[in-house]
This record gives C-alpha cells, structure tokens and sequence, in this order.
C-alpha cells in the first residue's frame, strides 16, 4: 500500500506542474514557464507540447459566472483525483473483505480515473499529435495505480472467506469493533480529502481571478498609455480647466511656473515624486520653474502643520532648494514612520547641522510657511495630492502623470503657452 501512496503523491505532484503551466497556473501573473516548461517538452514539438495540451477543448472546462469566468483545468482535476486517492490510502487504507461499499467506491473512482487517462491519451495521439511528457507520465502513474488496487482486490476476494466472523464470540466483537473503526477512518478521510481538494480549488480559484482583473488592468493601462501619449488630447484636456486666479503666471519669455501640492505622508505623493523625479524633474529643470508646496488637508487637524511640512520648510531655511529637494525625498521614503521620524537624524543625512534645524522646524516663519501653502490650497480648491497648477489652469489627473503632457506645456524657448492648434500644426 506505500507503493501506491507513493504514486498518488507523485500523480498529483506532476499534475501541480501541469497546473502551474496552465494559464498562469499557481501565480497571480502570467508565467513563463522555467523548469516545469523545459519539464513539459514533447517528443514531436518540444517548446509547445504543454502549450497544446493544457489549450486543447479537453485542457480546462470553463464557464462564465457573472462578470468573470470560472476554469477548472483538467489538470487541477487530476490534482484532486491523485490527493484524494492519497488521502484516503494513508488515513483509512484499502479496504478489507468485508467493506464491499468501500471497495465498489474506490474501484468506480479508478475506473473513472482510468476511463479518462485513456480518452486524453487518444486525444494527444490522433488530435493534438503531440505528446506531452508529463501529461504521458500522469496516465502511467495512474495505470500503475489502478493495477495495483485491482490486484489487492483480487486477493481481497479470494481472502473473503477466512475472513468471515467465527469461532468464539470475542473474535467476532474483536471483528466488529475494527468494522466500526475502518469504516469511521473512511468517513474521516472523506472529510479531509473535501477540506484538501476544496482549499486547493479556492486558492487556484483566487490565482485566476486575480490575473483575470491583472490582465483586465493592463488593458486598460495600454489604452491609458496610448491616450496619455497624445499631445493634443492632453493640450485639450488642459486648455478645457478655468483659469484661476491667485497664481502667477509667467510671462511670455520666461519659464512656466509651475506649483505643484503634495502631502509628505501620502503614498500618492511619493509615487508621483518618483515619476517627477525620473521623467520631468530633469527635462524641465531649465524651462520650468517648480515650486513645491504643502497640503495635509484631512492628515492633520485644521489650521496646524504636518511635522513632515515643518521639517521640509526648515531644511529649506537651512540649505536652501538643494537641502529642501533632499529632504523632501527623505521624508516620502519614511511617511510609514510618520510621527515617529527621527528629524535630526534625517537632517545628518541631507548634511544639516541637527541642533539648527530642529530649532528652525519650530520658528514661526517656517510654520508661517506652511500655513501660507494651506491657505493657497484652501482658495484654489485643492482637495487631494498630489494636485499640479501650471499657467494659472489646473491641470486634470488625466494629464498629471503624463510625460508627454509636461514635455509639450512647458516647450523649451518657447513664445507664449502651447495650445492644442499648435501642437497640431506642429505634428
């Protein structure tokens, strides 16, 4: 019985490969295969013989459900088939004479394991024309495995007699209790095999979902991507935002002023520092003026200044634009510590004396500074961060996180703001 404990255990690790190779199988994302595709070769076309057997109509059965579709792979099936004949091998194992109930369920388990494995294999030699190594070695260890139970019940059966309760009545009790026993460890293995099977049917359930909505975004994010990459579409998203008062706007031959709001504790802000600093900071540096400012509206209580804004202001007062861009930086990458910065360590790192720059985060011209910022925030009906204001328009999320939108506002030796019609005419 080990032996075929044995082979179960290694059906249902094959077919776990096979799983794996199946649309993504056990992972959140598209996978590419590694060392379970090289595993999965065939003798007629080595690089897709997987690929055309988990793809075939027989490869997975799906069925739409909602606003999704559920895939059971024929694989995941086999998976459950080589799990639950080990389960019930280890915990109530084969069954004796006289347990004809347990034997007919397992032979028809079987039956129907071996009545599959030989319709797959017909659909790989006369459809697919292809032989996929693993799927071949799935239906070897399951014939293994239905020749072994089918030679045990073959003894079982010749055995049945000498079996048979007799002779005093204590053998017969003896017999009875271990009937009871063998029959509550059948109903416990069909317990466990449920929970095992059901749990790996979930958590593949769960995998799929989730690269169905992974690959749903990615559509949408190429349709983003080619939008966002038309400068003429975002010159008119940009154009279509009222102009505001309260900013000012540069005049014709000077660079853009460009205002830009964020919170230092916001996962937003530091995204889009990140993007800033990779893209635009650079391309703009000399046609743009960039002023950076502060907004912690719903972070921190009404008319008080978030630590993070005080420290970036006071590092400003101490080491100008170069030490408050340090700063600025420093304090997004630690916005989980929070409250909890350690400030003056953070000032040795963008090369501050400690002892000063403490002193001036609690001066009233820094705070001043920030509750300038605030107020500004307040009047230009900025809600959220990061938030970006350029020739006196807000400029929409849509266009934010655009690189060709801020390489076509802010033109170098420009003559007055570039508009929609320009940039046609320039295309």
């Amino acid at each position: 019985m080990a032996g075929t404990i044995l082979l179960a255990l290694a059906g249902a690790a094959v077919s776990g490969v096979l799983v794996a190779n199946h649309d993504g199988g056990w992972r959140t994302a598209n996978y590419s295969g590694g060392w379970s595709a090289q595993l999965c070769g065939g003798w007629t076309t080595p690089a897709g013989a997987c690929d055309a057997a988990v793809s075939s109509r027989w490869g997975s059965f799906d069925h739409p459900f909602g606003d999704r579709t559920v895939v059971i792979p024929t694989s995941l099936i086999g998976a459950a088939y080589f799990i639950s004949l080990a389960l019930w091998l280890g915990i109530a194992g084969l069954p004796t004479a006289g347990q004809r109930w347990a034997w007919r369920l397992l032979l028809l388990l079987l039956a129907a394991g071996m009545l599959v494995s030989i319709l797959l294999t017909l659909e790989m030699a006369y459809r697919l024309a292809v032989w996929c190594r693993l799927c071949v070695a799935v239906h070897v260890v399951n014939t293994l495995i239905v020749a072994l139970v089918f030679a045990r019940w073959r003894c079982a059966r010749r055995e049945a007699p000498a079996l048979r309760p007799a002779g005093p009545v204590a053998l017969a009790e003896i017999e009875l209790l271990g009937e009871r026993l063998r029959r509550r460890l059948s109903f416990t293995a069909a317990w466990v095999i449920l929970g095992a099977v059901g749990s790996a049917w979930l958590y593949f359930d769960a995998l799929t979902y989730a690269r169905q909505q992974w690959r749903r975004h990615a559509a949408l994010k190429g349709v983003l991507d080619r939008l966002q990459s038309d400068p003429q579409r975002m010159m008119r998203e940009f154009e279509a935002q009222p102009a505001i008062d309260g900013l000012a706007a540069a005049a014709p031959t000077e660079p853009a002023n460009i205002d830009i709001f964020t919170d230092l504790d916001s996962g937003a802000g530091a995204c889009f520092a990140r993007r800033w600093n990779d893209w635009f900071g650079v391309a703009l540096a000399a046609d743009a003026r960039v002023r950076l400012r502060h907004y912690n509206g719903g972070t921190v209580p009404a008319g008080t200044a978030a630590p993070a804004s005080l420290a970036a202001e006071a590092a400003r007062v101490e080491g100008g634009a170069k030490a408050f861009a340090c700063m600025h930086n420093i304090l997004l990458r630690t916005r989980r510590e929070g409250i909890h910065r350690n400030f003056a360590a953070l000032a040795e790192e963008c090369g501050l004396p400690a002892d000063r720059f403490l002193e001036s985060m609690s001066q009233a011209a820094v705070r001043r500074a920030v509750g300038e910022d605030q107020a500004l925030a307040g009047r230009l009906g900025v809600t959220r961060t990061p938030a970006a204001f350029v020739y006196g328009r807000a400029v929409p999320d849509f266009c934010l996180t655009s690189r060709t939108f801020w390489e076509t506002v802010v033109q170098p030796s420009r003559t007055e703001p570039p508009s929609a019609a320009t940039v046609a005419s320039v295309k």
